[in-house]
Parts: structure tokens; C-alpha cells; sequence
């Protein structure tokens, strides 16, 4: 599979992002999608490849179009259903009402399935792709976990640490939290590979964690990582991904105003949230909640999709 996917990102296959010209970039949109995309994730506990898989899909229907702000969280809510479709098993697909009552109560379940069937014809049905997240899971999968037991930890502390299975797990999340700060950078995103980038995610979180080196030779043998590419992710692709988390996760850095978790929103629309409970507990509360509705799927499949094919973009718009 990493094979598979090493090839795809040399190829047409693979979008690039360009952030010198995309519509929703210059307007600065694009960070405010990915922290409500992360927000409605993390409600669905869905995995990090859908979060992943969903921008891919955004990028590509918003570089070229200008799209008014009260749409972008219909757009992103749409194209994270999509994205759930092709990525996660079929058990933890939402129904259409589920889905536009946990994200977008505003929304009718009509304008859901026209809009769901607009970006379909927009992205031409090509929804495969190969992004960052996918060679994360791969790299750390093919190097059984990118740790090992004989590995030396240096914490910035005297104190020694010895290494313990529960590394595997600290390694792989750290990864991801790597790169999902850097996911907001366009410029980063468009101008390195995903197989560069993610195997800058592992090292940077290994450096975090202590393990050294950065990047091991079997992480380079893994991606297929050229001597520039190497010299790249060295010389400055690590520090920028431990830079950014620090930024993040350290309340003196982060100003209160950038703090989606509290109110994240896009233009005026807000995932609903609850007061009071904990993250397992609001997604439980909303399954609950939204199971009392009748259930509407929007279609899973090209045949079935072809259904809605009547539905003309005038049309939508006009929703």
C-alpha cells in the first residue's frame, strides 16, 4: 500500500494545493474550516485520514470558486460526509439527519443531498486520494510503530526514563497532533509531499518524546525519501512542526482569540455543543438525541447517487 501511494503523489493523481491562488486561502477561510472539519471529528470520533481526506476535498472545490460565507460550513459539513463514505466503515456513517442536526441544524436534509450531490459532480467523482495522514499510518506501520525497546529516551530533565510499550501509542498520536498544527499552513501543505511532510510529523514527534534520532534509517527506507528531501526535513521541517506545536499547547503562546475549541465557528454558524459534559458524553447525548428522528441516508454509492444526477447546479445555488 505504501508503495501504492509513494506513486500516486508523483503523479496527476495527486492534488497540490496552491496557496498563492486558492479563492478560500486568500480570503482566509481555510483555518476556520479546519478547526470546525477537527471539531465535527472529534464529535464523531472519527480518524485523523477522514479529517484528512475531507480537506483535500475542500481545497479542491474552494481554490476556484467564491463561495459566500454563510455556505462554508455546509460545504465542509458535505464534503466531511463524503469523506466519512469513502474512509471509515460503514457502521459510523450518519444519516443525513443525524448529520445535519449534530453539525448543521439550520440546513434542510434537501439542501443536504443537493449540496452533497453538487460536490460530487464538482470533485468529478474522483474521490481518491493520498495525503499526509495515510503515509503517517503507513510509515508507523510498516516500522512496527517507529520505537522500539532498545531505543535510548533523553528527556531535557537528569532524570532517566525507561522505554515501554506504551511509546507505540505516545508516538503515533504525537504524530498526528504534529501534523494537524501544521495542516493549517497552505503554504507548507501545497510546496511539500505528503510522504515528505508526514515523515517530518514522526520526527518531530519523536524528538518530543525523547527518541533519537529524529528519523530513523528505517523511517528514511519506509518513505523513500531522497538525500534533499532528508537535508530538507532536517533542516528546518522539524523544528517548524515542534515550533508550531509548542504554539499550540502553550497557553502563553496562544492568544485567547484563536481558541476554536471555545467557539468554533465559521462565518456565523457554530457546532452545536453542550454545557457541562465531557466530549463522550456530548456525542452521546447527541446520538441519543438524533436517534429519535427518522432516519435519511444520502446515498453511498455512484448508482445510487445517480438518482439525484437531476438536480442542476442552478439549482443548488438557488438553496
Amino acid at each position: 500500500m505504501l508503495r501504492d501511494q509513494l506513486r500516486k503523489e508523483q503523479t496527476k493523481e495527486h492534488f497540490v494545493l496552491n496557496a498563492a491562488t486558492a479563492k478560500h486561502v486568500l480570503r482566509g477561510q481555510r483555518e476556520p474550516i479546519i478547526s470546525y472539519i477537527l471539531q465535527c471529528c472529534a464529535m464523531a470520533n472519527y480518524n485523523a485520514v477522514t479529517a484528512d481526506v475531507c480537506m483535500v476535498y475542500v481545497d479542491r472545490v474552494l481554490s476556484n470558486m467564491d463561495i459566500p460565507k454563510s455556505t462554508l460550513s455546509l460545504i465542509a459539513m458535505c464534503c466531511l460526509h463524503i469523506a466519512v463514505k469513502y474512509e471509515e466503515i460503514e457502521d459510523v456513517v450518519l444519516s443525513t439527519t443525524a448529520l445535519r442536526n449534530m453539525f448543521a441544524p439550520q440546513y434542510c436534509q434537501d439542501t443536504v443531498l443537493r449540496m452533497e450531490s453538487a460536490l460530487l459532480s464538482e470533485l468529478g467523482w474522483k474521490l481518491g486520494c493520498v495525503t499526509t495522514s495515510h503515509f503517517i499510518e503507513s510509515i508507523l506501520k510498516i516500522c512496527d510503530g517507529a520505537t522500539h525497546e532498545f531505543e535510548r529516551i533523553e528527556k531535557e530533565t537528569d532524570e532517566e526514563e525507561e522505554w515501554t510499550i506504551d511509546y507505540v501509542d505516545k508516538l503515533s498520536s504525537m504524530s498526528l497532533e504534529m501534523y494537524k498544527g501544521v495542516l493549517a499552513d497552505p503554504a507548507i501543505c501545497g510546496a511539500v509531499l505528503p510522504s515528505v511532510l508526514a515523515t517530518a510529523c514522526i520526527g518531530a514527534a519523536r524528538a518530543k518524546l525523547g527518541l533519537f534520532p529524529a528519523v530513523t534509517r528505517e523511517m528514511e527506507v519506509a518513505s523513500n525519501v531522497s538525500e534533499s528531501n532528508l537535508s530538507e526535513i532536517h533542516g528546518w521541517l522539524i523544528e517548524h512542526c515542534l515550533n508550531i506545536y509548542v504554539a499550540r499547547n502553550d497557553p502563553d503562546c496562544v492568544s485567547s482569540g484563536d481558541d476554536y475549541d471555545k467557539n468554533n465557528t465559521i462565518g456565523s454558524v457554530a457546532v452545536p455543543m453542550r454545557q457541562g459534559s465531557n466530549d463522550n458524553e456530548k456525542v452521546k447525548e447527541l446520538t441519543d438525541e438524533f436517534g429519535r428522528f427518522v432516519d435519511v441516508y444520502s446515498p453511498t454509492g455512484v448508482l445510487e447517487a445517480s438518482s439525484l444526477s437531476s438536480f442542476r447546479d442552478d439549482d443548488f445555488v438557488a438553496a
